[in-house]
């Protein structure tokens, strides 16, 4: 749901999810035989798992904050009756934002942040600049920390380049180089993206920009 606030829009959202979760410890192969262990179940259990999240996002032609909670419930799950086997589902709480700073006629500058908060861990942030060239190529950098406190690092790097090939289709792509311990199983991670924007009618005078928030 979305309403005019001020220069922008408030945009509200409610979602809600259903899914359907199976045990089988039958299948699993251990270096004694799982049947002496009666901690594992003998026979396959399954349920359904419901919940909802809600968000809220606020952005004007250069600015946009936004908040989410993919999963209010904190759902017990739980297969034994024995309450051997339970795993709970936990609260993830997102906060992001960003805004498009003009440097001159044909350069801007794009910060954004995005922190996410769990219950008993680490708070994770994700910190991007990008320079924005004639509003058609993209060059910048992101820079995530959190999850391994061990390591003063962070957890990586990512190197980021796109094209505005026309007014509807865009080509990007990024490098992650890991910083954590990970680093010494892999070598980073490649990603390509090509997004098609298909415009709606606009209102006589009206220019749509799907480049932004």
């Amino acid at each position: 749901y979305r309403i005019r606030w001020g220069k922008g829009m408030l945009g509200l959202g409610l979602q809600g999810s259903v899914r359907s979760l199976e045990n089988d410890f039958q299948r699993t192969r251990g270096i004694q035989p799982i049947e002496t262990d009666p901690s594992v179940p003998a026979s396959q259990e399954s349920r359904f798992l419901f919940n909802f999240g809600t968000g809220v996002y606020y952005s004007t032609e250069g600015f946009y904050l936004g908040a989410s909670v993919p999963r209010l419930l904190a759902n017990n799950i739980n297969f034994g009756s024995d309450d051997v086997v339970i795993s709970r589902e936990v609260q993830h709480f997102y906060l992001m934002g960003g805004f498009v700073l003009p440097l001159s006629a044909k350069i801007s500058l794009q910060p954004q942040a995005l922190l996410k908060f769990v219950n008993h861990a680490p708070v994770d942030v994700d910190a991007n600049l990008t320079f924005i060239f004639n509003d058609r190529v993209y060059v910048g950098g992101t820079y995530r920390a959190g999850g391994n406190t061990e390591n003063t690092l962070g957890e990586s790097i990512d190197f980021l380049l796109g094209i505005q090939l026309s007014r509807h289709l865009f080509l990007g792509t990024s490098y992650d180089y890991t910083l954590s311990d990970l680093r010494d199983f892999n070598d980073g991670t490649i990603e390509v993206v090509l997004q098609y924007c298909i415009l709606g009618k606009t209102e006589e005078g009206e220019t749509q920009n799907p480049r932004f928030f």
